[in-house]
């Protein structure tokens, strides 16, 4: 069979995969991997059992590729959970259907549809040559990404936006620092994303007094609208419109672990090739659900990717290869990260960290469980492992019945997409001002 393209690497060398339905796109590596389970401790480092997930590779009646190899088909299906007793921290999950493959593979979208605006003409016709389902998400992924990628005239724009307001709050505070983190600082931004920023080295002895002078400032020279000051948060802000740019703000005074987590995010995606289009998918699902802002409960960008990475830790790959290797379909590792923190994970005892690797952990030990809400989805800080960034996440069952909602609609697609569907746009959908964007030049490499 031709090869298809799938990722560009740093040196624009492509890497190249034969459309083969039994394997994952890149290390020849089968895209199922079995659970794993690791007993649990006692104590505070007490880890909770690790359970995987995913797609498993099943035989259906064998048919002849075109060089005469017989290929499997993959379908998309729950795996069968083994025996669990009373205190797993896991959920018992529900069997998911388990629809029969297509027959055909049209040319074109199902029923009339519109292609997503991720996807050119071209772009779809190389994804209905590829026969499994997680690849064609996985291809499809690859695209919504290079999609998301800010275009030049985007980049220059948050740029000086960034120095408009550096150089109001340094005319206030000259001997203070302004520094950029978050998503623009990462690069992990949808065009649409806010910009995170923090005063250092202020002086002010109450920040919420220097967050109301900042706003002051920014109001009298008519360059900030819908401005909020949002005083009873843990991490008090200001938050505003910037007018010329029609972007948004977030500016916090003297918490200096922002640029720090940032720092940390960058280290990891040096060696997580994953973790940018996981991210910028899942960031745009919570988005449009209104469910990516702590201060009205959804989940903060930090805690999300400290989510992503430490399911990119442990995802079952990693324990099924004798290498170590992470499997780099982005189809199973976006269907497992769903499949997790949706319906497996059992958010009143057990808590997720990042750090040493990633591990799951009991709360109680920790301190971290809320007797009054003890829903919450519990996130150690990476930085701090005192901290629970998740904890004023008072929407966490939104998210997990979004995650959840998003997991059974891909599943049960299985046959749409083979039919001529978009999977992913099963899950995400762009609103006009995203679909209306130009999409950037230059190939996506990451």
């Amino acid at each position: 069979m031709a090869p298809s393209k799938a990722f560009e690497s740093d040196d624009d060398e492509e890497i190249e995969y034969e459309i083969d339905t039994s394997f994952s796109a890149f290390g020849g590596m089968p895209v199922c991997a079995e659970a794993v389970h690791t007993g649990a401790k006692s104590g505070e480092d007490a880890e909770a059992p690790v359970t995987g997930g995913g797609a498993r590779d099943v035989a259906h009646p064998a048919e002849p590729a075109g060089d005469g190899k017989v290929v499997k088909e993959i379908e998309f299906i729950a795996m069968e959970e083994e025996e669990e007793t009373a205190k797993t921290p896991f959920q018992t999950r529900v069997q998911a259907p388990r629809p029969s493959p297509a027959q055909h593979t049209p040319t074109t979208p199902a029923h009339g549809e519109t292609l997503p605006p991720w996807l050119s003409e071209a772009a779809w016709q190389r994804i209905l040559a590829i026969r499994s389902p997680l690849l064609r998400l996985h291809q499809e992924i690859v695209d919504f990404t290079r999609y998301m990628q800010p275009s030049e005239n985007e980049q220059a724009s948050r740029e000086a936006a960034v120095e408009r307001v550096r150089e109001v709050a340094l005319s206030i505070w000259p001997n203070a620092e302004f520094a950029v983190f978050g998503s623009y600082a990462t690069g992990l931004y949808l065009p649409s994303s806010d910009i995170d920023a923090v005063m250092l080295s202020t002086g002010c002895a109450v920040p919420v007094q220097g967050l109301k002078a900042l706003a002051a400032a920014l109001t009298r020279k008519n360059m900030a609208k819908n401005v909020q000051v949002i005083a009873k948060a843990k991490v008090p802000i200001v938050k505003f419109t910037e007018m010329e740019s029609d972007l948004q703000f977030d500016i916090s005074f003297d918490v200096a672990n922002g640029p720090a987590a940032a720092d940390w995010v960058l280290a990891q995606m040096n060696s997580l090739v994953a973790l940018k289009p996981l991210a910028l998918v899942i960031k745009m699902f919570l988005q449009q659900r209104e469910l990516n802002e702590v201060y009205s409960g959804g989940i903060g960008s930090y805690a999300l990717l400290t989510m992503i990475i430490s399911h990119l830790f442990l995802h079952p790959s990693r324990h099924t290869n004798p290498e170590q290797k992470l499997d780099e379909n982005l189809g199973v590792l976006l269907l497992d990260f769903l499949e997790l923190y949706g319906r497996k994970l059992n958010n009143e005892m057990v808590g997720v960290t990042a750090a040493g690797g990633g591990r799951f952990f009991l709360k109680k030990p920790r301190n971290f469980f809320n007797p009054e809400r003890p829903f919450l989805l519990c996130i150690e800080d990476p930085q701090d492992a005192t901290n629970d960034i998740a904890r004023s996440s008072y929407n966490s069952p939104r998210v997990r019945s979004a995650f959840d909602y998003a997991y059974q609609t891909i599943v049960a697609s299985q046959v749409p997409s083979i039919s001529g569907a978009s999977l992913l746009s099963t899950m995400v959908r762009l609103d006009e001002v995203l679909c209306n964007r130009p999409c950037p030049a230059p190939p996506l490499i990451f």
